[in-house]
């Protein structure tokens, strides 16, 4: 008996050291990879600073360059003659389909022209409305690209 009971406690004594050997290694690789994890983060952080005051310099350094260059290019203005002054400016679908209406209603002072809509096809709708009482007095129906238009009035 005392040879099995002597076997017992040394299985139990390397159970136990087992376990205490497992518990710390453990707690080893744990803080190994703490720290690893810890290092790499720090190192993250350090290139993301690099890489944040490296693309400042970039930028500090383009706009420096732009400066200069626009500096430069004021410098070497020349002087042209006379430019050409078009008379008619280009004007947008729009103001064109109004200027259409306008020709053809003639200009009156107790008129407004207004743009109401675009049907499906392109074409605006114009109305033409009495100033003071809102009332609608026509509607065209005006395409822009071959300046032609439809009129309806209201009598």
């Amino acid at each position: 008996m005392k040879k099995s009971t002597l076997i017992i406690i040394i299985i139990v004594l390397m159970l136990v050291a087992i376990v205490i050997f497992a518990s710390t290694g453990s707690k080893n690789v744990e803080n190994k990879e703490n720290s690893n994890a810890k290092n790499t983060s720090v190192e993250e952080t350090n290139s993301k600073v690099e890489n944040t005051e490296t693309q400042n310099e970039q930028k500090q350094n383009i706009v420096e360059n732009v400066i200069e260059n626009a500096t430069e290019n004021e410098s070497t203005v020349e002087n042209v003659g006379p430019t050409e002054t078009f008379e008619e400016s280009p004007k947008t679908a729009k103001e064109k389909a109004l200027d259409i209406v306008k020709k053809d209603w003639g200009e009156s002072n107790n008129v407004e022209f207004a743009v109401d809509a675009i049907d499906e096809n392109g074409n605006y709708i114009v109305t033409v409305r009495n100033s003071q009482t809102t009332e609608a007095l026509a509607f065209y129906t005006v395409n822009t690209n071959d300046e032609t238009f439809t009129k309806r009035e209201m009598n």
